[in-house]
């Protein structure tokens, strides 16, 4: 879809982060562990496309409205957290902050 917004978030990080936060700060608090970037489903098609490679043409735009015109769901189009209390702990940690798509599909090749 091009009228959504998420952000992709490898599970790597998630589980390292975990771990980590598991750890070294036992105290209740909310950390929202989130991949670096934010993308339309669109973007990500075209990515993975260029990254496997395949011809980027053939992920074709669509739209989550259209997709879900006789669905009563809510929609979703900003499927975004604010990882700034992340990044910030990443930091203080000396860790790498969260990893983006465009990087780890360039990793993947």
């Amino acid at each position: 879809f091009t009228d959504q917004v998420i952000t992709p978030t490898w599970i790597e990080d998630i589980v390292d982060g975990l771990a980590l936060l598991s750890r070294v700060r036992p105290e209740e608090e909310v950390f929202h562990l989130t991949g670096g970037g934010s993308y339309s489903p669109y973007e990500i098609g075209r990515m993975i496309a260029q990254s496997i490679p395949v011809d980027e043409e053939l992920v074709v735009e669509s739209s989550l409205e259209d997709y879900l015109q006789t669905d009563p769901r809510p929609r979703q189009k900003y499927l975004l957290l604010n990882n700034t209390k992340w990044r910030g702990f990443c930091s203080e940690a000396g860790l790498a902050p969260p990893r983006d798509l465009a990087d780890l599909l360039g990793r993947l090749k």
